[in-house]
């Protein structure tokens, strides 16, 4: 009984932890800076996600957003290339493992008895392959943001996308944990 309601919860928990990794890579608002233009006093907002960068006039509906890291970006600087392209490779994967595990869950959950005493050990395997990946990828972008100081000047922010990521991973680890003490604590079920 126990052990069914610990992986309901936690696969809940782990949908939720999922639409929140997959928002953070699709919004474009991993770094973001927000300023008064000089010429007409109007406030812009700039923004850097996985796979785009925007500008737009706050408050203006219209947001000019285009592909990054550009062919440009990375002739002029490959490593900060590299890097931002590995990031994203990162959270992507994250994903895969993700639904992977979402499917995982499912099949502990909805299986027999002994697959719901013994699943746990599998879903913590993908949980934490989860976890590296998501805090590996964001790791890359908080390190390109502390260190370039050419791009990522005072006034940039880590936004809502970097956010997300890190919401996603300490989900992640607390039903990873939940569910370890749960299954540990709980009594054999019957029949």
């Amino acid at each position: 009984m126990y052990r069914k309601l610990a992986y309901s919860v936690g696969l809940i928990a782990l949908t939720a932890a999922t639409a929140m990794t997959l928002a953070s890579i699709i919004i474009p608002e991993w770094i973001s800076w927000d300023t008064t233009s000089q010429s007409t006093n109007q406030p812009l907002h700039y923004s850097y996600g996985l796979h785009a960068h925007c500008t737009s006039l706050t408050g203006d509906s219209s947001n000019s957003c285009h592909p990054f890291p550009t062919h440009q970006t990375c002739t002029k600087d490959p490593t900060f290339c590299a890097l931002w392209r590995t990031a994203s490779f990162l959270l992507s994967l994250a994903v895969i493992f993700e639904f992977a595990t979402v499917i995982t869950f499912l099949l502990v959950l909805l299986g027999g008895k002994q697959r719901r005493a013994d699943g746990w050990k599998t879903l913590n395997v993908l949980l934490a392959t989860c976890v590296l990946s998501q805090v590996g990828g964001m790791g890359i972008v908080v390190h390109l943001f502390r260190t370039d100081g050419e791009r990522f000047f005072d006034g940039w922010a880590l936004a809502r996308g970097v956010w997300l990521c890190v919401a996603s991973w300490v989900i992640e680890i607390l039903v990873g944990v939940g569910m370890t003490i749960t299954c540990l604590a709980a009594e054999e079920e019957a029949g």
